[in-house]
């Protein structure tokens, strides 16, 4: 539980620096987050691993 924090709150803050930029183009925050997900998922990293139950 502690990895997924962690990778939540530096995503949360990448983010945040981010999001005037992302306002002056079409990347979106909700995109950041998509591709975070996939990537520290088992996608690719495998940072973050979710199981039902």
């Amino acid at each position: 539980m502690g990895t997924l924090l962690t990778a939540f709150a530096g995503v949360l803050l990448l983010a945040v620096l981010l999001s005037s930029l992302a306002h002056r183009t079409i990347l979106s925050t909700a995109a950041l987050f998509l591709v975070a997900g996939f990537v520290l998922g088992d996608g690719v990293l495998g940072v973050v691993s979710l199981e039902p139950g």
